[in-house]
């Protein structure tokens, strides 16, 4: 492996205990910044959430009796390590719901904390802190917001910051290990490494005479690796979509433009400055400086790629722009200060009025994110109305009974989640009671709940005796379905 000394030692202590202040108060604000999601939202966003809470109930119920099934349950999710992280969620005492909410909470955090190792290593305390700042800052910038299926993706990051640390010091097992760890919870990021890696090895053995032997041979035994990776990713992701044609493209593929306009511009401005920097790094850190610049291109690239034709998961790629933006515009930051203030007094004035005036934006802006997507009204998220129905559910039936719903809203998708009741999707509540109509009911009790928001029952059942209403509110309907039962609708 390549061992760049200026890597894997860090720098020496400073006397002073500005950078320990420093630092402190980079972690401070990035907790704030991470929790100001938890603080200011009240439910997950999405489907995604349902299904992480469903998994890791399902496998713990299982888990005492039934190791087998729990794994096969695990594993057979897209994000298997990402699942299993999530599960431990369970030791905390708070809703479901909230623990989800919490694990991406936390996830971001460790992001931003990762991020100041990396930097801290490549460059010292103060593009280690800056870091630190500027990815706490970008919440909802990362994705547009906070919502379920970032979780596995935010899982990990830190688990690809580490295998570039890792990498970068020339502790070769061990950035194989996470690379492998990376690739569980998130084979897009796994991916994303994995072809960065690749895309590094023929500049690097271009410039091989700068390494001895031994090293030429580990930068080899890593590209086989990743090709082989690359090659099993690839069947891995596509054997989950079973039609890869038929997934839609991004009707709102992320822009550059659009988030170079908004209060995380200034970083994206920096970042040529960063990726400047480090192309000076080839001659004494040609393995973190070919590795970085690789990252960051691919990561431009893939969120760019509705400008090749593709609008494919541009949201997603996101992210790593974020992450790469975060790394390039940390190294310059602190550079570029130096340079227009040489006085430390003026340095740390600007400083302070500079992080200050961005953070009020980003807080004002995370705030308005949050408060759109929490507000009824807009229906992103599960409607006030639609959970006291299932908390009814789960204080007035039996959870042995089935729940059946149309799939006109992923909301049903927390029916079981929330109520243990099992759960059964059909295409909508008309056909569904329509064909009750033309045949025998079904023996066994079971209900059908109406989303109302998103679903009307058409069907007059008054004069229908095997069904009847039992639970009704501005967002939804619940109907019992018996052989037998006495309408009262």
């Amino acid at each position: 492996m390549l061992k760049e000394n200026p890597l894997s030692v860090p720098p020496p202590r400073p006397a002073s205990f500005l950078p320990f202040l420093t630092i402190a108060a980079a972690v401070l604000l990035a907790i704030v910044f991470s929790f100001q999601y938890y603080w200011q939202t009240t439910f997950p966003i999405g489907g995604d959430a349902a299904d992480y809470v469903a998994t890791a109930k399902q496998s713990l119920r299982t888990m005492p009796h039934d190791l087998k099934f729990a794994w096969s349950n695990i594993t057979a999710t897209a994000y298997p390590l990402a699942h299993v992280l999530f599960i431990f969620s369970a030791l905390i005492p708070i809703p479901w719901p909230d623990r989800f909410t919490l694990w991406t909470t936390l996830a971001h955090l460790l992001t931003s904390l990762s991020l100041g190792v990396l930097l801290y290593r490549l460059s010292g305390w103060r593009s280690a802190a800056g870091a630190i700042i500027i990815w706490a800052l970008a919440t909802t910038t990362i994705n547009n917001h906070f919502e379920d299926g970032t979780l596995a993706q935010l899982m990990s990051l830190p688990l690809l910051i580490w295998f570039f640390i890792h990498f970068f010091s020339g502790r070769k097992y061990l950035a194989l290990i996470f690379l492998i760890l990376t690739f569980l919870t998130h084979p897009i990021t796994g991916l994303m490494a994995i072809t960065t890696i690749a895309a590094s090895v023929p500049p690097l053995l271009v410039l091989t005479n700068l390494f001895r032997p031994p090293h030429r041979s580990a930068v080899i035994i890593f590209s086989l690796i990743s090709g082989l990776l690359i090659l099993a990713g690839s069947f891995a992701i596509f054997s989950k979509l079973k039609n890869f044609q038929s997934i839609s493209p991004d009707l709102n593929p992320f822009s550059l433009i659009e988030i170079t306009r908004s209060f995380f511009g200034p970083f994206v401005l920096l970042a040529p400055l960063g990726l400047l920097i480090i192309t000076r790094w080839l001659n004494t850190r040609p393995l973190a400086a070919i590795t970085l610049i690789n990252f960051s291109l691919i990561s431009l690239l893939t969120s760019q790629n509705h400008l090749l034709g593709l609008s494919l998961w541009t949201f997603r790629f996101q992210t790593y722009l974020i992450m790469a933006i975060t790394i390039l515009s940390a190294l310059a930051l602190p550079r570029l200060i130096r340079l227009m203030f040489s006085y430390r007094p003026l340095r740390l004035a600007f400083i302070l009025i500079f992080f200050a005036a961005i953070s009020l934006t980003a807080w004002d802006v995370h705030a308005n994110i949050y408060q759109l997507y929490e507000s009824p009204a807009r229906y992103h998220r599960l409607h006030p109305d639609e959970l006291a129905a299932l908390e009814w559910i789960n204080s007035n039936l039996n959870n042995q009974f089935l729940i059946i719903s149309s799939n006109a809203t992923r909301h049903a998708e927390w029916i079981y989640p929330l109520t243990d009741h099992p759960w059964k999707a059909t295409s909508s509540a008309d056909q569904y009671f329509s064909d009750l109509l033309d045949d025998p009911p079904p023996l066994n009790t079971r209900y059908f709940m109406v989303f109302k928001k998103v679903e009307k029952l058409n069907i007059d059942l008054s004069s229908y005796s095997h069904a009847r209403r039992i639970f009704s509110n501005d967002a939804a309907d619940i109907y019992i379905i018996q052989a037998n039962v006495k309408n009262s609708n």
